[in-house]
C-alpha cells in the first residue's frame, strides 16, 4: 500500500471509531474531544500509519526513524522524518501532515503545517485542504 493509501485507511478507521464514541456520548470532534479520543487516535496512528511505514523500510533505517506524533506541533522537524502533503489547494511551500479534522463530513479535511527548507516550523497556524485533493509522501530524513 502506498503512503496515501495508508493515510486514507487511517482516516477510514477514524470515521469508524466515531460511532463507538457517539454510543457512549464521548465527543470526538477536535475542539470538543477529550483524552479518550486523543489516546485512541494516537494508538491507531502508530498502528496503522507509523508501523506500516517503518516496516516498509530496510532494517537499519527502521532503527533510526522518528516520525512526529499525531496532531502535535513541534518547533523543529529537523530530527524527524515526516509526511509531506501535496495539494493544489495549498500555497506554495513545504507542508507536512498534522491531523485530519471535520468540516462537513467526518475527517474530510487535512490540517497541515508549513516548514522551512531547514525543517523549522514557519508558523504555528494550521492550514487546511480537502482530503480529496491530497497526496501524502513519506520524507525519510535518516540519511540527512
Amino acid at each position: 500500500m502506498n503512503v496515501t493509501g495508508i493515510f486514507l485507511n487511517f482516516r477510514d478507521a477514524l470515521i469508524s471509531l466515531t460511532v463507538f464514541f457517539d454510543n457512549v456520548n464521548l465527543p470526538w470532534k477536535k475542539l470538543d474531544a477529550y483524552d479518550e479520543w486523543d489516546n485512541s487516535v494516537a494508538t491507531l496512528f502508530d498502528s496503522l500509519v507509523v508501523n506500516p511505514i517503518i516496516w516498509s523500510l530496510s532494517e537499519d533505517v527502521q532503527k533510526k526513524i522518528k516520525l512526529p506524533s499525531y496532531d502535535l506541533l513541534l518547533e523543529s522537524y529537523d530530527d524527524f522524518s515526516f509526511i509531506e502533503v501535496l495539494s493544489d489547494e495549498l500555497p506554495s511551500g513545504q507542508w507536512i501532515f498534522n491531523s485530519f479534522v471535520t468540516s462537513k463530513k467526518p475527517f474530510d479535511t487535512v490540517e497541515v503545517l508549513s516548514i522551512s527548507d531547514s525543517d523549522k516550523l514557519l508558523s504555528d497556524s494550521l492550514e487546511i485542504c480537502s482530503v480529496d485533493s491530497v497526496k501524502f509522501i513519506f520524507k525519510d530524513k535518516t540519511n540527512k
